[in-house]
């Protein structure tokens, strides 16, 4: 009596794999469909560089739409300024630039508690550099032409001065 209390509580069955193997596939087959749904493919895409007074600059560029509220995308001022914003959502924006974490100069570690310098950041490591954006940028109504991401390939320069 024990071993076949076993033998049907158990997964020892011979008999019980063949019985759940399409249930199995069938499980895999809509996990695999699943993540061929299309999600996260990027189509959207803006591109450009952004300069002061000619100069590539570091920081960080922002999308802020019609409700007054910044987009759930950014782009990251690489090596020359450039920067590449995935997926924006469609629709009319205020570009709005920002200065590196930390402020100070990019590249170098944020000020400690003390401000004396050499604090820990996320990564601690050396950053792109580049000229920091004025102050006047990092908020909309800056004087900036208005972005209007209208679907596919997009390159918009920005050229910022004093």
């Amino acid at each position: 009596m024990k071993l076949r209390l076993f033998h049907f509580v158990g997964c020892a069955s011979s008999h019980a794999v063949p019985r759940r193997l399409p249930l199995i596939l069938l499980i895999a087959a809509l996990v695999c469909l699943a993540g061929c749904s299309g999600k996260g493919k990027i189509k959207n895409k803006v591109t450009g560089k952004v300069t002061l007074d000619g100069e590539p600059v570091a920081g960080t560029v922002s999308l802020i739409g019609e409700d007054g509220k910044e987009a759930p995308v950014s782009g990251l001022l690489e090596e020359g300024g450039t920067y590449t914003i995935l997926n924006p959502p469609l629709g009319k924006y205020e570009v709005i630039v920002k200065a590196p974490l930390g402020g100070g100069n990019p590249g170098q570690p944020p000020p400690n508690a003390a401000g004396t310098g050499g604090g820990v950041s996320a990564n601690n490591v050396e950053g792109p550099k580049g000229k920091m954006p004025p102050k006047k940028y990092e908020r909309p109504k800056n004087g900036l032409p208005q972005l209007e991401v209208t679907g596919g390939e997009q390159t918009h320069d920005i050229a910022l001065t004093k």
